[in-house]
């Protein structure tokens, strides 16, 4: 398309490499080249190309209010072109990124919507994914139980459509759910499937999260060694794909764990390190996660008193992302 002079071409081809990048977790070579693909639109004034890269330049940004306004813009293309498709799973967007701030109320309305234009057009996959990502807003907000009742509807959704990246998210919150309650077993049988469905379609994000998860079920059964293995092995995925949001939860629940083993010190530079990454992306700790945070910070400050606690504090600030990355030296040969 280059050696063409065709600027649609070059834009959609630009486009494409979007969409891969999100599915695969290679994002950051991939930005100057949707940001090229978003001004060439502009300038062609293609609104249906153009909504698709602002879709695309979305996937790619890790701050949430910026990819929120991108995800708004599109929607509002989408409207104006009248493809109510395309709306539905704009809106889907639009409330990804607002979870993602942690305004649940904005995240559930846009879910909602899709799920109304999902139905009226009875299109299948619109409608399980924002049951999925209502389960998730439930399950964020500490709603265990409607949160349990759309990941069951929807794993059943999945599984008869045979969606296996739809699939993943729900086995996963549902592995969540069940861990919160207490079922470890099935929480284990639940969190390994979505892991090993992600592996077989090539999901690293997907391959990340479920790690994670299985990390905290560790944890929550006792097992420190081996919620750091997990966490390390998902750290490490989210740092290839430079995704801060992966970075700050890993970070946070590796804090939990060396809180736990008396290593106040070391939590203390990992829980300022998670919420720096936390203020570079403008997210939040859900509501599910802070009575624990919470929790995790006074008990480490306790422990170094405050002057000490800052210290660290301060010091895991600094180092941002490298702080987990940099902690595995200390937390035992065994996570390694």
């Amino acid at each position: 398309a280059r050696k063409l002079g065709d600027r649609r071409g070059i834009a959609a081809a630009l486009l494409g490499l979007a969409h891969e990048a999100q599915r695969v977790g290679t994002f950051a070579a991939t930005r100057p080249l949707v940001q090229e693909s978003v001004a060439l639109l502009r300038e062609l004034g293609d609104e249906p190309s153009l909504a698709r890269s602002l879709g695309g330049l979305a996937w790619l940004e890790a701050h949430y209010a910026v990819a929120r306004s991108l995800w708004e813009e599109n929607l509002a293309i989408r409207r104006r072109l009248g493809n109510r498709e395309s709306v539905g799973w704009s809106a889907i967007n639009v409330g990804l990124a607002a979870q993602g701030a942690g305004d649940y109320a904005a995240a559930r309305a846009a879910y909602e919507e899709s799920l109304a234009l999902g139905r009226e057009l009875d299109y299948k996959r619109m409608v399980a994914r924002a049951l999925t990502q209502l389960g998730e807003v439930a399950r964020l907000e500490g709603n265990l139980t409607e949160a349990r009742s759309l990941f069951e509807q929807t794993i059943r959704m999945w599984r008869e459509n045979r969606h296996r990246s739809g699939l993943v998210d729900s086995l996963r919150g549902l592995g969540d759910v069940t861990r919160v309650e207490g079922g470890f077993a099935v929480a284990q049988l639940l969190l390994e499937e979505s892991l090993s469905v992600c592996r077989e379609i090539g999901a690293r994000p997907g391959i990340a999260a479920a790690l994670q998860s299985l990390g905290d079920l560790a944890g929550a059964r006792g097992n420190g060694e081996g919620a750091k293995r997990h966490y390390r092995s998902a750290l490490t995925l989210w740092d290839e794909m430079e995704h801060a949001g992966g970075i700050a939860r890993c970070t946070q629940e590796l804090a939990n764990i060396v809180a736990i083993e008396g290593r106040a010190d070391l939590a203390a530079v990992l829980l300022g390190a998670s919420e720096a990454l936390r203020e570079q992306i403008g997210a939040i700790v859900p509501p599910v996660q802070r009575l624990q945070h919470d929790h995790v910070v006074a008990t480490t400050r306790d422990a170094l008193g405050e002057t000490v606690f800052l210290e660290k504090w301060k010091e895991g600030r600094k180092l941002g992302r490298r702080a987990a990355l940099l902690a595995w030296e200390k937390v035992g040969t065994d996570a390694r």
